[in-house]
């Protein structure tokens, strides 16, 4: 369906955004990024917009946040093609950016629903040819983007090509019991088989995100819950890897009225502690947060104190070995990323603090 103002305004929180920018800005929704370019709809329609010299300089300074898909921004009205504001967010799926630098890189903003999108197990082909197409699974790696997301979205993990397997129900049993607490649905993008299921969980208003890897299916999935053609590939047959397909980020509306941010392929993420960070992993692991409470000491790490619960689940075998050191290897990760995140924090300050000393002194004040 094609997007409009009025796929934007059943957002139940719009009336919160209608300050921002002045009495001569319009409220506006980032509907599509490529680069540093925009695509921003309002009342007036799409455009293609930039930030404003200012706000660019607060985004260099580190005081302002990076326009990404989702945000609500403050149009200047003569003007439609420069963002002055951007919004207050609700929410936020941030990755720690690639490479060397130590600060977060926003997916998308605004979003109530992940859908988490992995094929369903190989080891549950119905025949052997099918398992090329289904290697695309991980648990560990589910329970990594869990672990990443806001802790306002809600997951929802969605196995696909379950066309593909022998026993969907039993697949779901057996994933859900590695995952307590996560919700999982089995869908063939293919056939349409269980989609009806994910457009109940996107109603008017609400808006999802669409993360996974190349060769999932996530393309042939939006083809089928938008209604629309979008270019697709196949699998490699020499790794069972997809190719990349979506090289932008944009939000497609749904026949519902609920809209859905498509993203480019995403193997593996690492994580970017907010402030929230023992929150998102009490998410993603939540029978390990609940038996967490019975340990001796508030602040066990759950490694090697006395007294610990968690460890005792593990010996009894309530927890499993393996989703234990993958909580333990995200947490330290988590630690790593916070100690990041407050150094970069501590910098930003100082180069604002500079910039309004500077901003004084040309005033000769």
């Amino acid at each position: 369906m094609k997007l409009d103002w009025n796929d934007i305004t059943c957002d139940p929180h719009i009336d919160e955004m209608e300050d921002i920018g002045g009495a001569d800005a319009m409220l506006g929704r980032v509907v599509a990024q490529d680069g540093p370019i925009l695509e921003v709809v309002s009342p007036r329609g799409i455009t293609l917009a930039r930030p404003s010299g200012r706000l660019a300089y607060l985004i260099g300074l580190g005081s302002q946040p990076v326009p990404a898909v989702g945000d609500y921004v403050a149009l200047d009205c003569e003007h439609r093609t420069t963002v002055r504001a951007i919004a207050p967010r609700r929410s936020a799926f941030a990755r720690m950016e690639a490479g060397r630098r130590t600060s977060a890189q926003v997916v998308c903003a605004n979003v109530d629903l992940a859908l988490i999108v992995t094929t369903a197990p190989p080891a549950a082909a119905r025949e052997a040819s099918a398992r090329t197409e289904l290697r695309d699974f991980s648990v560990r790696r589910i329970e990594r983007f869990v672990a990443t997301l806001d802790p306002r979205v809600h997951p929802l993990v969605v196995l696909n090509k379950c066309d593909l397997i022998r026993d969907a129900a039993a697949v779901r049993r057996a994933i859900e019991a590695e995952l307590p607490g996560i919700d999982v649905c089995m869908v063939s993008a293919r056939t349409g088989e269980g989609v009806e299921s994910i457009h109940r969980r996107i109603p008017r208003g609400a808006t999802a995100v669409l993360v996974g890897s190349s060769g999932s299916g996530k393309s042939t999935l939006i083809n089928r819950l938008t209604g629309l053609a979008i270019r697709t590939s196949s699998v490699r047959e020499i790794d069972g890897r997809g190719r990349h397909t979506t090289t932008g980020r944009r939000v497609y509306a749904l026949p519902e009225g609920g809209l859905l941010i498509d993203t480019p392929g995403i193997r593996e993420v690492q994580l970017w502690a907010e402030a929230d960070a023992t929150d998102r992993l009490g998410a993603a692991f939540a029978e390990i947060d609940e038996i967490a409470a019975d340990c001796r000491f508030s602040d066990c790490r759950h490694e090697d104190e006395p007294g610990c619960a968690v460890r005792a689940a593990v010996r009894s075998g309530r927890i499993t070995r393996e989703r234990y050191l993958s909580y333990l290897e995200l947490q330290k990760e988590h630690q790593v990323s916070a100690e990041r995140r407050e150094k970069q924090d501590r910098l930003t300050a100082r180069r604002v603090a500079r910039a309004s000393r500077m901003r004084r002194r040309s005033r000769g004040g």
